[in-house]
């Protein structure tokens, strides 16, 4: 068969149609609260505990608002920002977006920005959510760039055990619960 410019333009039109088009609605739930322990082991060797609050709100079908504080001994952050979310098949789901990011260090404070992109799994016939992440951020004039695996126990129906492992530049561990509304 001979591809005469119009059906190039139709298959090409097609293809990008296909692929712009409204994806089936996500199986995980964007709107929750969570809190719990977290640890960090800061550059200059100490390692320091606290506790972590942490949210997201759905506003549109594929776009969240998250809010996120830490608080630790010497060190707290607060993470306000966005993120798009879309399936990307049946029980995974791809997300990124990105943060104003507020840091109050004893030494020294500053704003600045963080980006976040990863994959939301439910693990098939298992209570069970894997989220591994990269995330970078930019304040107190350097860059650090972790990556993250989270995950999800469900426990209740609206009720989750979470934990969070975070490696690289920024070492972290989060121990907590999230409530889903």
């Amino acid at each position: 068969m001979v591809r005469t410019p119009i059906r190039n333009a139709l298959a090409a039109v097609s293809t990008v149609a296909a692929l712009l088009a409204a994806p089936a609605a996500s199986a995980f739930n964007y709107t929750y609260i969570e809190g719990g322990y977290t640890s960090i082991d800061l550059d200059y060797g100490d390692d320091e505990s606290g506790f972590r609050l942490g949210g997201s709100f759905d506003i549109a079908p594929q776009v969240a608002l998250i809010a996120e504080y830490n608080d630790w001994d010497d060190l707290s952050q607060l993470s306000i920002g966005a993120i798009y979310h879309a399936p990307l098949q049946k029980d995974l789901d791809f997300f990124a977006g990105g943060t104003f990011e507020r840091i109050d260090y004893d030494i020294d404070d500053d704003t600045g920005f963080g980006l976040r992109a990863g994959l939301r799994w439910q693990v098939p016939n298992l209570p069970i959510q894997l989220i591994p992440e990269v995330r970078y951020l930019d304040v107190l004039d350097d860059s650090l760039t972790s990556f993250r695996v989270t995950g999800l126990f469900t426990i209740a129906p609206r009720v989750d055990l979470v934990a969070g492992l975070q490696t690289g530049d920024d070492d972290r561990l989060e121990l907590g619960a999230r409530y889903n509304f």
